[in-house]
């Protein structure tokens, strides 16, 4: 039964029940993710909220996700690092379609910074800019992150990709 289920050979069946299956399974780690919000405290209750939105993400409720992950980032008892971790989930939620100072707004402190989500968060205001066609301020974001010391070779590659590819397209 398991192998035709995972290989497919139920045809038409083992869609729905699969469904079905991860719906229930999303909905329990709800109840488990709202007692621990309920009865702890500290970074167990923060990643909890996080993980809740994670799964209203996943089962296509964006506003309840995004309005938990706002609520994080209004909470100045949370943690700072959890909160910069959530501006960047959230901004990057928000970037294809938020207004750009929405956007901003979340991201330019983190970039401001120099701190662990400086490059990400300048990766993402470059996107931004490329979104709304300001490809100048892209390459000057792309830059800074290139200038900076010991960037993993995996960042340094795809900057200088998006690099090549705006001098390409100011062809």
């Amino acid at each position: 039964f398991m192998t035709m289920l995972l290989f497919g050979g139920m045809g038409n069946f083992a869609g729905p029940l699969i469904g079905a299956a991860v719906i229930s399974v999303l909905n329990e780690s709800l109840q488990v993710l709202e007692e621990i919000k309920e009865n702890d405290k500290g970074i167990y209750a923060d990643i909890a909220q996080i993980q809740t939105s994670n799964i209203l993400f996943e089962q296509g409720k964006t506003n309840e996700a995004i309005a938990i992950l706002e609520k994080i980032l209004d909470n100045q008892d949370i943690n700072k690092k959890m909160r910069d971790m959530t501006a960047i989930k959230l901004a990057s939620y928000k970037l294809d379609t938020a207004p750009k100072a929405e956007v901003e707004a979340l991201l330019n402190p983190l970039a401001e910074e120099n701190g662990s989500w400086s490059n990400i968060a300048k990766e993402m205001l470059a996107m931004l800019a490329i979104r709304e066609g300001d490809l100048d301020t892209a390459k000057k974001l792309y830059g800074e992150i290139l200038n900076t010391p010991e960037l993993s070779d995996g960042l340094k590659l795809r900057i200088q990709d998006m690099l090549s590819v705006l001098d390409s397209a100011n062809k």
